[in-house]
């Protein structure tokens, strides 16, 4: 209980009542010689001290944190070497970092699943990959740290992760990128409900990577000697972030940002509405809309196919040939009043009639013309929806994404000026 009621405190932000609370159960246990508890209290105020920034006294504790447990306690190793690699390297400690890593990495080795806690090794890696400066590597991590949190729901894992992450971007000098991850920390922790004190730490980081980034757009000497600008424009959740010209901008999300972003990262190339129509931003071959059953509300489908095999002109007249020989039959057989037999060759007459009309394009071209129209009308659509959007907030953003992005059967963005998109 006492464990749970801490858990409770941190994340209201009452840090102190949290490890009130840890040591109070720690007297305890060692009172009554648990040695389980002990170091399950000793692990909490570790982890605890390292989440809320105290590292000095996270760094002092350790020792005592490791000498609670055996060497093949495989579970408490994995517990106390992550937080340990991470707190290293707060101090610069890559070596420590390194070895502390390397007991989770034998462990992992072994074969066991270790579910969500492979989130938080895959943490360590990045901020590891990161202090050497694998900045791609790093990237990569956290990605992969990210998916595991959200695959085992453990959210407050990926707020502080993307807090993390934030931060060594923002040491890093990329300030844009950082915006992104910590806006998402703040999101993650105002949905579920996280104390103001989460909350105004992130923002802290914030102002800082914000100021940095204004600060360097502003200074006309600077804009004209760089040659290329990052901004952002990025989804994190149900929120995209826009960052242009040093302003941050965060908007609901809607279907014209995918297809804005989808045309971001491909400066020059033209892309047909149809499939932007069939894709977002992250997947080209998923459909728009889909209602909460799984049927489609509405959807453009970029995979409609053709409207069938087209004939060659031999093939067209040989289906005219056997038609007009049907015709000559069906008169034959109603001068010899065969009822019967008429009904038959009317019955072939049209469905030649009908397979003509389809290969042809009487049918099939007008549904494809339709198709191609409506994809034409709705994303056109809904990028000026989404660029008013951004209009309400950042009228240069709009109206350089305006004379940039034509839209029509083909859309293109025209990029004017060399500009880093971080997407």
């Amino acid at each position: 209980m006492p464990w749970s009621l801490a858990r409770i405190a941190l994340r209201e932000g009452d840090w102190a009542h949290a490890l009130e609370l840890l040591h109070g159960q720690l007297q305890f246990s060692r009172m009554i010689g648990h040695r389980w508890s002990v170091f399950d209290s000793l692990s909490h105020i570790f982890q605890t001290l390292y989440t809320i920034g105290e590292f000095e006294q996270g760094r002092g504790l350790l020792p005592a944190v490791l000498e609670a447990y055996g060497p093949q306690e495989q579970f408490c190793e994995m517990r106390t070497r992550l937080t340990a690699a991470l707190l290293a390297l707060e101090f610069g400690g890559i070596d420590e970092a390194s070895m502390h890593l390397d007991y989770c990495r034998r462990i992992v080795s072994e074969g066991e699943d270790w579910l969500g806690w492979m989130g938080s090794v895959a943490c360590a890696e990045a901020v590891l990959a990161a202090a050497t400066n694998r900045m791609a590597d790093a990237a990569n991590s956290f990605e992969r740290s990210m998916q595991i949190f959200r695959k085992f729901g453990l959210v407050w894992d990926a707020a502080d992760t993307l807090h993390l992450w934030g931060r060594i971007l923002l040491r890093a000098g990329a300030h844009t990128g950082a915006l992104a991850k910590l806006d998402g920390a703040i999101d993650v922790y105002r949905r579920h409900g996280a104390g103001p004190r989460w909350i105004e730490r992130v923002e802290a980081d914030r102002r800082r990577a914000l100021d940095t980034t204004t600060r360097q757009v502003e200074s006309p000497a600077q804009a004209r000697a760089t040659t290329e600008t990052s901004c952002v424009f990025y989804q994190e959740n149900d929120h995209w972030l826009v960052v242009f010209s040093g302003r941050a901008t965060r908007l609901r999300n809607a279907k014209g940002f995918h297809y804005i972003a989808h045309l971001l990262r491909h400066p020059g190339v033209e892309v047909a509405a149809t499939d932007l129509a069939g894709s977002n931003s992250h997947s080209p071959s998923r459909q728009i809309t889909t209602c909460a059953n799984g049927a489609d509300f509405g959807a453009i489908r970029a995979d409609l196919g053709d409207a069938g095999p087209q004939l060659d002109t031999k093939a067209k007249a040989d289906y005219a040939r056997k038609i007009r020989e049907l015709h000559e039959e069906l008169d034959e057989t109603e001068r010899f009043n065969d009822p019967g037999r008429a009904a038959l060759i009317r019955g072939q007459i049209e469905a030649l009639m009908e397979q003509l009309k389809a290969a042809t394009g009487l049918r099939g071209d007008r549904k494809v013309a339709s198709h191609i129209e409506r994809a034409r009308s709705t994303v056109s659509k809904r990028i000026r929806f989404a660029i008013m959007q951004i209009q309400k907030h950042d009228r240069e953003l709009a109206s350089y994404l305006t004379a940039s992005i034509r839209t029509g059967y083909n859309c293109v963005y025209l990029q004017k000026e060399k500009i880093e998109w971080q997407l």
